[in-house]
């Protein structure tokens, strides 16, 4: 026992902890019998080392077998369920030194690893740390690809690229490079290439931090993510009720429900449909409030839309979208102050020279902030920078996009700021691009408060690479959210599938603190296969159906009790319940005492006293 104790008040890691711990647990529930982990694994993650100590000091002190089981088991599962790295199963390749390249500096391109066998039909990831040791001297920066070279049987070749990094310079100094790639039935050995499209520009790659692992297929991830589900989307609530009235218990029933859920799920809206007056508007926002906390103006606040004419922005449509998000208390995401890409540019900013792009920048940052203040709950800032950077080579600035967060957020504090882009989660290709490029904004100081990502899936997704992405993600340490989440495949089963891995995934993932649908309704959303709505009577489709069945049924919380016949005057009765807003409704038999209204909050217990 004061060993254990020992090992929980020093300064291991917790990840190391629980490889310390785990035979101890183990043997300690062998002999205490088993106990449902599900409510006991909250604190730990988020209480503070000093509050861990305390508690374990008051074990020490004479608590019950049974009580040290749940601390230690809170610490071992906050650790083991709640942390990316650890519910991401992969094992590491052991690379023999003779697959490796004896060069690892070289012009243009290096063959990291040579012909290597590899198990067919099988998801891995490689990644190595690579630089630049010359700018290309035509331009700002470069692009750098990871290819893996694929020897099928019968003597053929097959490039696969997986992994693209780009706006890459040579003050970047070294570079994480690489992503994820599934090996054909066919393969027979698989070389690892990495190489720049500039010609004769010499790059190195570091030995030292070439890994290549295996994702290992889980059969129990959507149990494991329904435990992490119940830690992180849930806390307690307890209901004293006082029987001041004498009423029989026997004609005492009680209602929980829930009304609201206080995570974020929501939706592109039209600032058109979300306020109009026909009767298809009128069935467009009946589904949005009944369905949605929260709310993107799919395009009305664009700076190509809101300014077509220059010195004139228009605010009609973005108005009318918050007005009506914020009567009804839902939150709001800005998209977009502005947008990378050449083609989102409005046509009377393309020619101006480097200075006047620079000031309309800042007149757009501030009439939006003089407009809008900070009703925008959130704003993407420069949105798809990952794969055009059209101001940074118009200014020659490549860390303009630090500058622009400093500038907005110097406007508009209250507001939390994002990066949002694609090809970074339903697809691996620019993942380790766009961890690269959240990490320059955080090494400038820029205001970064959160990680977007689009989430547009056009193919079906191995759960593991999805779980890998998540946490190659994570290792930034901000909030990620799901901005623009839809699914467009051939098969209305397959969109089902798809859409519940997914949402299943993200809701459990300790990370991902929202989710937006790109649209719900097949006649006004971008990809109309994923709609939850179809057709004027705004009819569920299975995707519909689904989404009502996660979000409505099984991540809400409906109860009803009773007060048992032996119970003194008092009762005293809790659950574990997703956060959000409740009622609770008191009958005796058929007739309604009271209702009342209260909210258990994230990371807090709800206590409700009552008399009936």
């Amino acid at each position: 026992m004061e060993i254990l104790y020992q090992l929980l008040i020093s300064d291991y890691d917790r990840k190391c902890l629980t490889f310390h711990l785990l035979p101890f647990v183990k043997s300690l529930l062998s002999l205490l019998g088993k106990y449902s982990r599900l409510h006991l694994l909250a604190s730990a993650l988020y209480s503070p080392m000093d509050t861990t100590v305390d508690l374990l000091r008051a074990v020490m002190g004479g608590a019950d077998p049974v009580s040290l089981t749940n601390r230690v088991m809170d610490i071992i599962s906050g650790s083991m369920y709640l942390q990316p790295g650890w519910f991401t199963p992969d094992q590491k390749v052991d690379i023999d030194p003779k697959y490796i390249a004896k060069n690892l500096t070289a012009n243009q391109q290096i063959m990291v690893v040579k012909k290597m066998p590899l198990d067919p039909n099988a998801t891995y990831y490689f990644t190595c740390k690579t630089r630049l040791l010359e700018n290309p001297p035509d331009a700002m920066w470069a692009t750098i690809n990871t290819h893996a070279v694929l020897e099928i049987q019968g003597g053929s070749q097959r490039m696969l690229h997986f992994g693209k990094m780009n706006h890459v310079m040579k003050e970047d100094d070294w570079v994480e490079v690489g992503g994820d790639f599934i090996t054909p039935m066919d393969v027979k050995t698989v070389g690892i290439l990495v190489s720049i499209q500039s010609e004769n520009i010499p790059l190195e790659v570091s030995p030292s931090t070439v890994l290549l692992t295996k994702l290992l297929p889980n059969p129990a991830w959507k149990k494991e993510a329904d435990e992490r589900i119940e830690v992180l989307r849930k806390g307690t609530i307890t209901i004293n009720l006082t029987n001041s009235k004498k009423y029989a218990h026997r004609d005492l029933k009680f209602k929980l429900e829930q009304i609201r859920s206080s995570f974020p799920v929501g939706s592109a809206i039209g600032g058109g449909a979300i306020a109009g007056n026909s009767a298809l508007d009128k069935k467009y926002q009946k589904f949005f409030f009944e369905n949605f906390n929260w709310g993107t103006p799919e395009n009305d606040v664009k700076w190509r839309i809101m300014e077509r004419t220059e010195g004139r922005p228009n605010f009609k449509n973005g108005d009318k979208a918050l007005d009506a998000l914020e009567k009804v208390n839902c939150g709001s995401r800005g998209h977009c102050l502005l947008w990378a890409r050449t083609r989102t540019i409005p046509s009377w900013l393309v020619d101006k020279s480097p200075e006047d792009i620079k000031e309309n920048i800042l007149r757009r940052f501030s009439y939006t902030a003089e407009h809008f203040g900070g009703r925008f709950t959130h704003w993407d800032v420069n949105n798809e920078q990952l794969h055009e950077a059209w101001y940074a080579e118009k200014l020659k600035e490549p860390r303009i996009m630090s500058w622009m967060f400093k500038e907005f957020h110097a406007l508009v504090p209250s507001t939390k700021l994002f990066t949002n882009d694609f090809m970074v989660f339903t697809n691996g290709l620019m993942t380790q691009s766009y961890k690269q490029q959240v990490r320059k904004l955080l090494e400038d100081s820029a205001p970064v408060h959160g990680v977007g990502i689009q989430s547009h899936f056009a193919n079906k997704a191995r759960i593991e690479v999805l779980t890998k992405r998540l946490a190659v993600l994570s290792e930034l340490g901000l909030p990620i959210w799901m901005t623009e989440f839809d699914v467009m495949l051939d098969k209305e089963e397959e969109i089902v599938e798809q859409m519940e891995d997914a949402l299943r995934l993200c809701f459990s993932h300790p990370n991902i603190e929202g989710i937006i649908f790109w649209g719900f309704w097949d006649q006004k959303m971008w990809r109309k296969q994923s709609a939850l709505a179809s057709g004027a009577n705004f009819e569920l489709t299975a995707a519909g159906r689904l989404f009502k069945r996660l979000f409505f049924e099984e991540w809400r919380t409906n109860e009803t009790f009773s007060m048992p016949e032996d119970e003194e005057e008092t009762l005293t009765w809790r659950t574990n319940a997703f956060y959000g807003n409740y009622r609770l409704t008191a009958y005796k038999g058929n007739e309604t005492l009271w209702t009342e209204e209260f909210e258990l909050e994230k990371k807090h217990e709800a206590t409700v006293d009552l008399d009936i």
